[in-house]
């Protein structure tokens, strides 16, 4: 297997299991109180209670947000510019083409068919519910759903809150030119530089996009020929060891000064971790997806919500006990099931309305 071959099929192969981490990092909805409850544990008597809640923790914010994401715009920054060494109008307005088909156009229904469904579901209910959602739509905008409908501090989602990485790639398609010229010119330095930039404004508080780096980290790796694989190689240990060290030092830092700075870093070094540690399961044949489960993880992505909402109610239902045995029972069920139905029904729609999902997924 060349070095090529081995980054497409890295590449392909972690949409998939990307996509259930994020689904994972949706499961946990006590996030600000777990945030509480973490820094004041005596690790000296760890209690099932203080062991089930450093899982959560870890496996639904830590993890998740120091990979998934991170790998995702890497790998849409390098898909975008892929053997891309020139560049002119034409390009550009070919690819910004390409994305209102694969990006824009879905981006927007994803918003708007969410939106659409609480709002019959509203009405259906007579209790008022669908006054506060016109009510609150009038206030703000109808085209707040499309990019600020709710906040999180500085940060702002859309209506469909797991969109806004959609959103965020729109903006970054769009400043293409500038990212193109970035990389070819300030080279491997700036990249470098930005990179710094992103650590440290991050651990000071000052809202930094992640597209804004590892988008641009992806385009590097394109625009100036380097194999991402190749790449991830270079000082493994260095990356591996800096994953661990700045995962257990999250934990004890949390709600403190210096947790920005570290979790910082341990995004760079988990994304850069993850492609390694997959590229070398995907060459040994210890991994590998059916392109089926690939193709879903797009829709996956933009219906889970709603899905894995209604899973942790119904498991809520059925298993009433508060053990910790049930409750981590629970809690890796209702993501599995949430990702079975959703690739449930992607296959159904597939057999029944395949243009209509052609257009939902952006035909991918």
């Amino acid at each position: 297997m060349t070095s090529e071959e081995l980054q497409s099929k890295t590449i392909n192969c972690l949409r998939f299991p990307l996509t259930a981490g994020v689904v994972l990092a949706h499961t946990v909805s006590d996030r600000d109180w777990l945030k509480e409850y973490i820094p004041h544990i005596d690790y000296t008597l760890l209690s099932g209670t203080d062991i089930y809640n450093l899982m959560r923790i870890l496996l639904s914010d830590f993890i998740p947000r120091a990979v998934t994401v991170p790998c995702f715009f890497v790998f849409s920054g390098f898909l975008f510019f892929y053997k891309g060494k020139v560049w002119n109008r034409n390009i550009y307005f070919g690819k910004i083409k390409s994305r209102t088909k694969t990006l824009v156009i879905p981006y927007l229904l994803w918003n708007i068919i969410p939106l659409a469904l609480a709002a019959l579901f509203a009405f259906m209910r007579f209790d008022g519910s669908l006054s506060e959602l016109m009510s609150k739509l009038q206030e703000n905008g109808i085209f707040t759903i499309f990019w600020n409908y709710s906040c999180d501090g500085s940060v702002s989602y859309p209506y469909n809150i797991p969109m806004w990485y959609v959103r965020d790639l729109i903006v970054a398609a769009f400043c293409s030119p500038l990212v193109y010229y970035f990389v070819k010119y300030a080279k491997l330095i700036g990249v470098v530089i930005l990179g710094v930039s992103y650590v440290l404004l991050t651990g000071m508080g000052i809202w930094f996009p992640l597209v804004m780096f590892f988008f641009t980290l992806g385009a590097w790796l394109a625009v100036h020929g380097k194999n991402m694989v190749v790449e991830s190689r270079k000082g493994k240990w260095f990356w591996f060891c800096c994953l661990i060290v700045t995962l257990i030092l999250s934990v004890y830092c949390l709600g403190t000064d210096k947790f920005g700075y570290i979790f910082a870093l341990c995004n760079v070094s988990g994304s850069i971790t993850m492609i390694n540690i997959a590229s070398r399961l995907i060459e040994r044949g210890r991994v590998a997806i059916h392109p089926f489960l690939t193709q879903t993880s797009f829709f996956i992505y933009a219906v889970h919500g709603g899905i894995l909402w209604k899973c942790n109610q119904a498991l809520n239902i059925l298993f009433d006990s508060t053990g910790i045995p049930v409750l981590t029972l629970k809690y890796f069920l209702a993501p599995a099931v949430c990702v079975c139905i959703c690739v449930g029904v992607y296959w159904v729609a597939g057999k029944t309305v395949p243009k209509l999902l052609s257009i939902l997924t952006g035909s991918r």
